[in-house]
């Protein structure tokens, strides 16, 4: 049975993989550092914020 193959750029022969998975991955890999980067930054922007506001109050204030 045939099989096709592609040379990469370093001169090895791979079979080239089409399947369902294979391309689900190469669609949602750009995704994931998206979704690393959502919840550092949230966390980042909520320690600024109350770093922030922390020095608004008044010395002894207890609000």
């Amino acid at each position: 049975m045939p099989v096709k193959v592609a040379q990469e750029p370093w001169g090895t022969w791979v079979p080239v993989d089409r399947g369902g998975w294979n391309k689900a991955g190469r669609a949602l890999s750009p995704l994931i550092p998206l979704a690393l980067a959502i919840p550092l930054a949230r966390g980042t922007l909520a320690g600024y914020r109350g770093w922030r506001n922390s020095r608004r109050l008044p010395t002894g204030s207890c609000e």
